[in-house]
């Protein structure tokens, strides 16, 4: 109990104002202020883009390794 106490009231000298019903200071600015959207956007599209490179590039290595396979071969 002392240390919710403590956590509130680092968190009320910190951001005035920002605490909400339930101790959800982050989630109303999070889910209505532009720059909350924005990060909401980003971290919804960031793992996608990853997942795009990593099968872009793996598909890049192996045809780079049949291409060197089939010279290492000859004709």
């Amino acid at each position: 109990m002392a240390l919710q106490r403590a956590v509130v009231f680092a968190m009320r000298s910190i951001a005035p104002g920002a605490l909400c019903i339930g101790g959800f200071f982050w989630a109303h600015d999070f889910c209505t202020t532009d720059c909350g959207l924005l990060s909401a956007g980003v971290i919804a599209t960031t793992p996608g883009m990853g997942g795009f490179f990593a099968r872009d590039m793996a598909r890049h290595m192996r045809a780079d390794g049949e291409a060197a396979d089939r010279a290492a071969k000859g004709p």
